[in-house]
């Protein structure tokens, strides 16, 4: 599946905002509370996920991110999935 395919495989299932960052495909996705930042996007599944309270804030953090190494900014409340091979289920420690 080409890039063009995949980002209209992965609209037709709910995602937006689809972007490349760093050559890795990202998106948001709406949660049944929050709406999440999903990194690594791929036809099976995806890398990691970054949830937020507010579903507005979401998609302007992922125009903000400049790479897929680090946290995105934001009021994000809860990480989970993996990064650099580490498991990943953390709280912000951040979070208001």
């Amino acid at each position: 599946m080409n890039k063009k395919q995949l980002q209209a495989f992965l609209t037709d299932q709910g995602y937006k905002n689809l972007r490349y960052v760093q050559g890795t495909l990202c998106g948001t996705q709406r949660m049944f509370t929050t709406t999440a930042i999903i990194i690594g996007l791929t036809e099976q599944s995806y890398e990691r996920r970054y949830c937020f309270q507010d579903h507005n804030e979401a998609p302007l953090m992922l125009l903000c991110m400049k790479d897929v190494i680090h946290h995105p900014s934001g009021n994000w409340i809860k990480v989970k999935g993996r990064m650099n091979e580490k498991i990943l289920d953390d709280l912000n420690p951040l979070w208001k």
